[in-house]
């Protein structure tokens, strides 16, 4: 029996990391035309591009920012995301040249990403007491294995009202079951030793902890017919701490068009999930807490 009464629908916002360079696995025009399409057709349309953090300085920043804007041909964004903190330049210079930037009708939200709670905390009161524009939302990275936004940082964003979206819903990819391990990977692939991201993705999810943890969730969802990915998505709905009700989403991303629609699809489940597979994600995330990887850089 199902434990818990089904709960709204959260956001689906479509990750485009992947998209777009020659050792990426989506990089043909008329790919990923068909994949917005289908994106589209479920129902959503908010996506996401992440470039590598960092450059905050006041001009650098305004300079990337225009040649994003003219890349997309727009004036305007929805969403202007700071994407990982810049350790070397003070906080409150970047934050000014930000404001420069929504005063001149470039974008409509700050968001935030990859920020531990305390500078979220720093930068919500410097906006506050310059006037500047507040930042409303969060992206994070959040999986039933990954839970180390719970303790703290979700406080914070409740008290400031910032929503948060789920970055990494399947862990990367680690739960599917054709996933290895100990063995070679795809060329190209989120896990390829050879690219910036593999060295950035191997060490947050290739230990023996998540293979320990993920062959035990692997058994439980087994014996209901379904898959781990099935059952992380559902999770992600139904039993993790995003609330639909204050905006909440989860981002998805995939190397097909058939990832970014199953996505959708296993997100729309109104099922929750059995309590032995709930039980499995729960130790799952106790066997890696120890080793996992931070949610802030």
């Amino acid at each position: 029996m199902a434990s818990l009464a089904t709960k709204p629908k959260l956001a689906v916002i479509l990750g485009t990391m992947t998209f777009g360079y020659r050792q990426m696995r989506i990089n043909d025009l008329n790919t990923v035309q068909s994949i917005l399409e289908a994106f589209k057709a479920q129902g959503w349309n908010e996506l996401v591009y992440p470039i590598q953090g960092g450059e905050h300085q006041p001009e650098r920043l305004k300079e990337l920012f225009k040649e994003s804007l003219k890349a997309l041909k727009v004036n305007k964004v929805d969403i202007f995301y700071l994407h990982a903190p810049d350790h070397t330049t003070p906080i409150e210079s970047t934050l000014g040249a930000v404001q420069e930037l929504y005063q001149a009708g470039h974008f409509t939200e700050l968001g935030l990403s990859n920020y531990a709670s305390w500078q979220v905390v720093d930068i919500y009161h410097i906006c506050k007491n310059k006037g500047y524009v507040l930042p409303t939302v969060y992206q994070g990275m959040y999986n039933a294995i990954t839970r180390g936004v719970e303790a703290e940082l979700f406080p914070c964003l409740r008290k400031f009202n910032i929503r948060f979206y789920a970055y990494n819903p399947i862990a990367g990819g680690i739960f599917n079951e054709n996933f290895s391990f100990d063995g070679d990977v795809p060329k190209g692939s989120r896990f390829d030793p050879n690219t910036a991201m593999g060295k950035l993705y191997r060490p947050r999810y290739v230990t023996p902890a998540h293979a320990k943890a993920v062959a035990n969730i692997q058994k439980a969802t087994a014996s209901h017919g379904y898959s781990a990915i099935e059952a992380a998505f559902r999770w992600m709905r139904h039993h993790s701490k995003l609330d639909a009700a204050l905006g909440d989403g989860v981002i998805i991303g995939g190397s097909s068009l058939e990832h970014i629609v199953s996505a959708c699809q296993l997100l729309d489940k109104d099922q929750p999930l059995e309590e032995d597979v709930i039980k499995s994600l729960d130790d799952g995330w106790k066997t890696v807490m120890v080793s996992s990887a931070p949610y802030f850089r």
